[in-house]
Order: C-alpha cells, then structure tokens, then sequence
C-alpha cells in the first residue's frame, strides 16, 4: 500500500492509507493546535513512526512545503521541520519517501488541462473530482490527501515495485 501525507502547520495532518482510493482506503486527521514547533515535529514524528508499523507502506508521498514571502516565520519553520520528521521517519522504517508539489498532484488528479484557478476555486474542483469518482469527501483538505494517495498509488506504484 501507499501512505500519502498532507500536512499545514497550524492546525492538522491529513493522511490515507490503502493501494488507491477506489480501493478500502483509510483517511484521517491528527490534530497538533496548540502546540510549540518543537513539540509538534516531535509528536508528528511519534505518530508517523507507528504509521508506518501500522499500515506497512511501500512508500509515502507527501505535499512539498510551500515557503514563500507570505509565510510566517513559525510557519515556514514548522512546514521545513514536517518535512524532514517526514524524511527521517521513513529513513528509519526503511520506506521509500518522495515529496511532490501539489500542483503536480492535481495536475495528474484533475488533468492536465485543468485551468490554473485562484484557491479557493481549486478545493471546490477538487472536491468535485473526488465526488465524480465515488469518493466524497467533507472538506478540501480531505480531497487535497484523496488525490496525494491517488497520484501515489497509480504514478508511483511501478516506480517502488
């Protein structure tokens, strides 16, 4: 199976588990509010390890980090630091680990003749294609980690075998 992870600093981590999402898929959330940056990459760190032992993916893909001149400064810190934990991990469980941008996900999730839309309108198109195929979800950020494990289970499957 694929592990895909979607992750923004503040609030969540969005994660599914399974070969594709047509097929028996997990999805869930972990909540990391209120918490320093150093605790957050430490209990992100904790989780993903037993993860890993849980589900026993081939690899994990995960939603490069997108630090530009609007980050905050904790922010961009806590998506770098994700990332890395994210690497580590993997590392450590001795699973394949790629990061992609989310551009290039929805790219392959929506085509490649999908319109550039400002954001907002892309979660609702994105939303939309989960729902064309038979995978509602309950908001963007769910339809955001459908399509990591998607690109993951039908673009990357070959590549791990």
């Amino acid at each position: 199976p694929a592990e895909a992870v979607r992750s923004w600093p503040k609030t969540a981590m969005e994660w599914g588990a399974g070969a594709s999402p047509a097929a028996s898929v997990k999805i869930g959330a972990e909540s990391f509010k209120a918490l320093t940056p150093g605790r957050v990459v430490y209990t992100y760190r904790r989780w993903l390890l037993d993860m890993l032992l849980v589900h026993q993916p081939r690899f994990v893909v995960f939603e490069a980090a997108l630090v530009n001149n609007h980050s905050g400064q904790k922010a961009a810190s806590r998506l770098l630091y994700l990332c890395g934990a994210t690497e580590d991990a993997c590392y450590q469980r001795t699973v394949q680990c790629l990061q992609e941008h989310l551009s290039t996900i929805r790219k392959h999730f929506l085509g490649p003749n999908n319109k550039r839309r400002p954001r907002d309108d892309m979660k609702r198109v994105v939303m939309a294609e989960c729902a064309r195929r038979g995978l509602p979800t309950s908001d963007d950020n769910t339809a955001d980690a459908i399509a990591v494990l998607d690109y993951a289970a039908v673009t990357l499957a070959a590549k791990f075998r």
